[in-house]
């Protein structure tokens, strides 16, 4: 307890000046009271042992403001770290009313009492219900605690301790009573969770927060009424729940976790009378000793995170002395892993030094070689156990437990390819790779790489060669999510069915086996493709003209040799494979839309200074060339290109610029788009005769039924 600061010399007089004066009616809420009371704070004289009370009050009433700061002066001075006050306050919100606790249903235990005179505040010491303790208006406490508060005579006998420590989400609380008297006492656990400080105030007297406010009761396992429990002389007896720590709010510049307050006492009965009431405590109180382990870490040099069988851990936690004493009674700790329901030690006891001073701490390790550890799905359970502690208060701390993360090998799913299955010779695609991940190592594929291989369909002659080495992550993340490998068969990869398969491997290098798709995809032939430029020849000639540079094989670069050229046009007389040649013959100027073709005939004529087989390209940048250098020329005797004189052109140009835009044809034919014209049907009549073929043999291969 804390020391007392002003010794008490005289007897309290206890005087009522009047009731009336500090007291509003509970259906009256008044806007206009104002209290000028000034809040003194002092420390209280103790009594020796612990004191509770209850207080009911509402956001409206002016004297609750009052009763509200002098019991949070007293907690200020008596309650919290070392002290033995504590109280919880039933008060009517203004956004939600009066508290729903029922099954207690207190606020009603306070006004169906013997003394209750109809209005409010009121605050009760020791579950009275009338008299001296069960107090109305608002006033200074200070004298009912010391004179005792109303606790029930044996209360110097009983010591109760409250626990809570947070556990993600939750608060883990837990409640230890001890009787020190002779014989036996059957007693009822009052346990209760409320906001340290609420986020509400009161809308008089500038607005305070009220404190302790009740938010939840902790109950027996049926839910309907207080737990009851034997105690033993000297035998600590303990409870736990798990509450969420939701169920408070942030107050007082505090997060909810820090502003989660449980609060306890021990009475002779239920809650259905009005009780004797043994000893209080909240979980502000800090014990007098208290020795628990804070946490436990786990260090693996083999890998960042999480561990595979041989891996040896490094595994280390904190012993803190939580209490207000000095602790120099010894005990012990002792490191265990969890083998389905068996602890088993590993590293050797550690005895404990002693704490000075609150906040001692001592830092304890062992090794533990995982290849005694039977290999889990999914993690290890490691505990430390504190032993042979004396007269620790809170046992809820002496165990802590925690899992190190197991590091499985992910399974690969089965590869696929992204769109069309049915892929040209040379032409890059795509493959689709995702796993399953088997732990809680590797969260998703950010740390999972992937090998895949192509092998024509049954003959498991893998080959990586074609992939990218890192397939870029897709949707991360996400339940679809899968890394993308860029495939590029070179124009030498034979066509037919092939097989693909995927490898996964994570960090840690771990493998799973190959998973295969059987036919995944087909490499086809790639059609030979015919270039769009003009060539030009003479009518009523026959003509031979290279293919070379206008017909383009992938399957053969360079050499056009192996393939058949045909053609349903008239003028089509043959190809000749070994020259890559076709011959033509045109009996007549080429008409389209009733017009000639417009040409010009290399090597002939007025172009007879043009070489044969360029492209129609180079003719027209040659002729605009020749009709620039003319415009700039000064004229001449010559009929030569780009001369004046005699010829048949202007002065100064060349012979050909009056030749109405080629339309004087004579003796001259044009072929230009005839090339085209003759692809076209070279490539209907071939896909026929292999179309022809394929029904005749009933094997259309690779072509699908749309296809066909």
């Amino acid at each position: 307890m804390k020391s007392i600061r002003t010794a008490a010399s005289t007897l309290v007089l206890l005087m009522i000046l009047s009731i009336f004066s500090s007291m509003v009616a509970i259906d009256s809420p008044s806007e206009n009271t104002q209290l000028s009371e000034e809040v003194n704070q002092n420390y209280a004289v103790s009594p020796g042992h612990a004191v509770f009370a209850e207080y009911m009050g509402a956001y409206w009433c002016p004297p609750c403001t009052t009763t509200s700061s002098n019991l949070a002066n007293l907690i200020d001075t008596n309650g919290g770290r070392g002290g033995d006050f504590t109280y919880i306050s039933f008060w009517e919100s203004q956004s939600t009313g009066w508290p729903s606790d029922a099954p207690i249903n207190r606020d009603e235990h306070i006004r169906t009492a013997p003394g209750y005179g109809g209005g409010i505040p009121v605050t009760t010491f020791g579950d009275a219900d009338s008299g001296n303790y069960y107090t109305s208006g608002g006033q200074n406490y200070d004298s009912y605690y010391t004179s005792g508060g109303g606790m029930d005579a044996s209360a110097a006998q009983f010591d109760l301790e409250v626990a809570q420590y947070a556990n993600g989400n939750d608060m883990e609380i837990e409640i230890t009573a001890v009787y020190n008297g002779a014989g036996t006492k059957t007693v009822w656990l009052y346990a209760a969770v409320a906001e340290d400080t609420s986020p509400e105030t009161y809308t008089v007297n500038g607005n305070p927060n009220p404190h302790h406010v009740w938010k939840k009761w902790l109950l027996n396992g049926a839910a309907s009424g207080f737990e009851s429990f034997t105690l033993s002389s000297g035998t600590p007896v303990s409870h736990t729940w798990t509450v969420p720590i939701s169920t408070v709010r942030a107050g007082g510049g505090h997060s909810a976790e820090d502003n989660f307050l449980t609060i306890a006492t021990l009475q002779d009965g239920d809650h259905s009378g009005y009780r004797n009431v043994y000893t209080a405590a909240d979980s502000s109180m800090v014990p007098l000793i208290d020795v628990g382990i804070s946490e436990i870490v786990f260090d693996n040099p083999s890998a960042d995170k999480g561990y595979v069988t041989n891996d040896v851990i490094n595994v280390q936690a904190t012993v803190v002395n939580n209490g207000l004493n000095a602790y120099s009674d010894g005990g012990s700790a002792q490191f265990y892993y969890i083998d389905g329901t068996t602890e088993v030690e590993f590293g050797s006891p550690i005895t404990l030094n002693n704490f000075p001073n609150s906040g001692s701490s001592q830092q304890i390790s062992a090794q533990l070689d995982t290849s005694s550890v039977p290999v889990t799905n999914w993690d290890t359970t490691i505990k430390v156990r504190l032993t042979g502690l004396v007269k620790d208060m809170i046992s809820l701390n002496n165990v802590k437990s925690d899992s190190m993360l197991y590091d499985n090998a992910p399974i690969s799913k089965e590869p696929q390819v992204t769109g069309d299955l049915e892929i040209d010779r040379g032409v890059d695609f795509y493959v689709e790779a995702r796993a399953q991940i088997t732990d809680g190592v590797d969260l998703d594929l950010s740390t999972i790489t992937f090998d895949i291989e192509i092998s024509p369909t049954g003959q498991n002659l893998w080959d990586s060669q074609y992939s990218s080495p890192n397939g870029d992550l897709m949707f991360p993340g996400e339940t679809n999510e899968y890394r993308s490998f860029l495939i590029q068969p070179d124009i030498m990869l034979s066509s037919g069915d092939y097989d693909l398969r995927s490898k996964a491997m994570d960090g840690r290098g771990q493998e799973s086996p190959w998973v295969v798709n059987d036919e995944a995809f087909a490499i086809m032939n790639s059609f030979p493709l015919v270039s769009q430029d003009p060539i030009t020849v003479k009518v009523q000639t026959s003509r031979k003209v290279s293919m070379s540079e206008h017909i383009s094989d992938a399957e053969s670069p360079g050499d056009i040799s192996g393939l058949t050229v045909s053609s349903t046009h008239d003028a089509f007389v043959g190809w000749y494979p070994d020259t890559e040649e076709i011959e033509v013959y045109f009996d007549s100027i080429q008409m389209i839309d009733g017009e000639p073709m417009k040409a010009c005939i290399p090597g002939e004529g007025v172009f007879s200074h043009l070489p044969m087989g360029e492209t129609y390209e180079w003719y027209k940048s040659k002729l605009e060339d020749e009709m620039s250098e003319s415009e700039d020329g000064d004229g001449g005797e010559g009929g030569e290109p780009g001369e004046g004189g005699e010829g048949s052109g202007q002065p100064g140009q060349p012979q050909w610029a009056d030749s109405d835009s080629f339309d004087s044809h004579d003796d001259f034919g044009d072929c230009e788009g005839t090339t085209n014209e003759i692809a076209k049907e070279r490539l209907r009549d071939s896909v026929k005769k292999a179309a022809e073929e394929a029904e005749k043999a009933r094997n259309w291969g690779s072509v699908s039924s749309s296809m066909r």
